[in-house]
């Protein structure tokens, strides 16, 4: 589990429970910009919940970063309050 922080037009990584380090590392080193190609940034740009059943059956996903991690089903809330993003 991770937690990022949109910073202007990307989300980085915040903080992190239980990933490997090479994890740690790609979500680290690849902030989401808002869009369809990650679920960070699709929870970013609809501003909700979004869950993705099989990323590798999503043609608008980014299928390099599921590769290097290593997941097909991801889900994601966003944090918010009434002013902007957390």
């Amino acid at each position: 589990m991770w937690v990022g922080m949109k910073r202007r037009t990307a989300t980085h990584l915040l903080a992190d429970i239980g990933p490997a380090a090479f994890r740690r590392e790609f979500v680290a080193a690849h902030p989401f910009a808002p869009g369809r190609g990650s679920l960070a940034g699709r929870v970013a740009s609809e501003r909700r919940a979004i869950r993705i059943a099989d990323a590798l059956q999503d043609p608008e996903y980014n299928h390099e970063a599921q590769k290097i991690l290593g997941f097909r089903s991801v889900l994601g809330v966003p944090l918010q309050r009434v002013a902007p993003d957390i």
